[in-house]
């Protein structure tokens, strides 16, 4: 657990290469939280490739752990209103403050000198929040199915921070994912960002990445790539 002043802490999961070299991950979880799916798996793959990998727990909604399969008509009503109002918990004012700990104890402590991002849906807003900021640290980030629509619950605009973003993006949108996210969508007239790719994986589903079903080998192909394409990109700019 990292502490801050006052109430701020935050837990974090840390995974490094057998041979940690500054280049490092910082991941934003989904909706959901940072047990949600395999998204620890997926950490330790990046590791495996070389880099150091931090996972911030910025919060967990077990309570909604069926979000994140098929929805009925009843469920949307009675459980996505809660899910909104824990979205309102989390502006960036508050957000900020909690990755900055993370950030601190990365550089300070695991030895970061070259940060890449990651994120998957719900992540995508303190992500490019962070992005908008223009550390020079932060070299690059790498969205799985990201969620544009937070910043409109959070009642902030969303095409000024995506215009001050000057680090490359790749950005993997599902088939079912809305038109801002996808090619030509807002975000990609929006992030002008030299490098930055937005691409579309029309045949998976929201959520193929950290919480698809890999036995499915359809699915199984779209995560083994998405990864490599990630991995692609933090060898390039890290």
């Amino acid at each position: 657990r990292l502490d801050g002043t006052g109430d701020d802490g935050i837990q974090v999961y840390v995974v490094q290469p057998a041979e940690p070299n500054g280049k490092a991950i910082l991941v934003f979880h989904d909706i959901f939280g940072d047990e949600s799916g395999r998204t620890k798996q997926v950490c330790d793959c990046f590791a495996e490739n070389g880099f150091t990998v931090v996972l911030p727990s910025f919060f967990r909604l077990p309570a909604l752990d069926s979000l994140a399969g098929p929805m009925s008509l009843w469920t949307r009503v009675t459980l996505l209103p809660k899910m909104i109002l824990h979205i309102r918990r989390f502006p960036w004012s508050r957000l900020k403050v909690l990755t900055g700990l993370v950030l601190e104890h990365m550089r300070k402590e695991l030895g970061a000198t070259s940060i890449g991002l990651m994120c998957y849906c719900w992540g995508f807003y303190p992500m490019s929040s962070l992005l908008a900021e223009q550390n020079d640290d932060i070299k690059c980030a790498v969205a799985y199915h990201p969620s544009a629509q937070i910043n409109l619950l959070q009642f902030e605009g969303r095409t000024e921070p995506l215009s001050k973003i000057t680090a490359p993006v790749l950005m993997l949108a599902a088939g079912n994912d809305p038109g801002d996210v996808k090619p030509g969508g807002l975000c990609a007239q929006t992030i002008t960002a030299a490098g930055s790719q937005f691409k579309e994986y029309s045949t998976m589903r929201h959520g193929w990445v950290n919480r698809g079903d890999l036995e499915d080998g359809a699915i199984k192909e779209g995560y083994d790539q998405a990864l490599a394409e990630g991995v692609e990109v933090y060898r390039k700019y890290l």
